[in-house]
């Protein structure tokens, strides 16, 4: 009878221990599964969207994310955080835009391309991260 009692217990604690180590992984911003090349991939394409030109700056990470973001949390993170640098970098570019028909925005073109530096560097190194299996945020988001 102590038998089954221990061994039961000893079951239940190894279970207990498992679920918060995965949760403390996850905590640190690691993921609980291992990451595979699809997930890769899909994240990958959320952050390069933008070589695509038109439609695959916005619409292939906001595509992404809605398809993942209750399934896959890698995926989904990494699209949200793509969507956004996109997003906030073409509301920018927007603006410059509109400001250069008042002859004011083109003083903003060195400001603009210096940000767009800084946000395509940002990008490549998302991509590093994602092929690495690890999270990244956009500075400032």
């Amino acid at each position: 009878m102590h038998t089954k009692f221990n061994a039961c217990i000893i079951v239940m604690y190894n279970d207990a221990v498992l679920k918060l180590q995965q949760h403390s992984l996850k905590m640190k911003g690691r993921f609980s599964m291992p990451i595979e090349g699809k997930q890769k991939a899909l994240a990958l394409a959320a952050h390069i969207g933008y070589l695509f030109f038109g439609v695959g700056y916005i619409v292939i990470p906001l595509v992404i994310y809605l398809c993942f973001d209750g399934k896959d949390e890698f995926v989904a993170q990494h699209a949200k955080q793509a969507l956004m640098a996109q997003a906030i970098f073409g509301v920018i570019s927007a603006v410059v835009l509109a400001l250069t028909f008042l002859v004011v925005g083109v003083l903003l073109w060195p400001a603009l391309f210096i940000l767009g530096a800084i946000w395509f560097c940002c990008s490549i190194y998302a991509c590093f991260k994602v092929i690495n299996g690890q999270e990244y945020h956009y500075p400032l988001l």
